[in-house]
């Protein structure tokens, strides 16, 4: 004669208790991870577009003759006067090495004191440096002229601006500060990056998110003896 039983009615509700609390837990612990991961990748996206924005601005500023801060309607600006001779070597259409102009008799080199004007500044889709502010987004804009006028879009360096596979490259930059310190010959960045500070570009894939913000701070000796 067989032995064998079904489930009893409390055995099959202790299960079924069992069972929703592992899928309950199992649950927390995929919210959870989920939200560390989106922290953990906004925090990075900061952090390198800081750093990758200022490593080109310093760049420029410790090849330049001399560089100013100014202010236009959207911030801080800054135009900076390159030496002259100045040479392309990997084909982005922006100078990026300078041959001395003459050598000095005691073998200083000499690389003059107007070459090209680069500036860095903040505008809307125009590109244009007087450009009002508006509801529309702004975008940082790198632009290159031979002469001292502000500069418009058909100045824009896009490799600067956009990402190889299309897009704006500094989406996440929401404020960048010049400030300068003339006798020292100083220039001293200040880059602020937020991961939702715009809403068009800027996402976040939790809200535990929404607090990854980075700024990040340098100063650069300009070579003002390059003259």
């Amino acid at each position: 004669m067989s032995n064998r039983r079904g489930f009893s009615l409390v055995e099959l509700v202790i299960v079924t208790a069992m069972t929703s609390l592992l899928i309950g837990i199992l649950g927390y612990v995929y919210v959870w991870v989920s939200g560390k991961s989106a922290q953990a990748y906004a925090q990075q996206a900061v952090i390198s577009q800081a750093s990758r924005i200022t490593d080109d601005m310093e760049k420029t500023i410790s090849n330049a003759v001399s560089c100013t801060p100014l202010v236009n309607l959207f911030g801080s600006s800054m135009s900076c006067t390159m030496p002259e001779n100045g040479i392309d070597t990997n084909g982005d259409g922006v100078d990026d090495k300078w041959a001395p102009k003459l050598i000095g008799p005691r073998g200083q080199a000499k690389y003059g004191a107007s070459g090209k004007r680069v500036w860095y500044y903040f505008s809307d889709s125009t590109g244009s440096y007087l450009a009002v502010p508006s509801a529309a987004q702004r975008y940082v804009f790198r632009a290159v002229r031979t002469d001292s006028a502000l500069p418009t879009l058909a100045n824009a360096d896009n490799t600067f601006r956009n990402s190889p596979g299309g897009g704006f490259k500094w989406n996440l930059v929401s404020s960048v500060t010049f400030t300068a310190d003339a006798p020292k010959k100083l220039i001293t960045v200040k880059v602020k990056c937020a991961n939702l500070a715009y809403g068009m570009n800027r996402r976040a894939e939790t809200a535990s998110s929404l607090s990854r913000e980075f700024e990040l701070e340098r100063t650069v000796f300009t070579q003002n003896w390059r003259k």
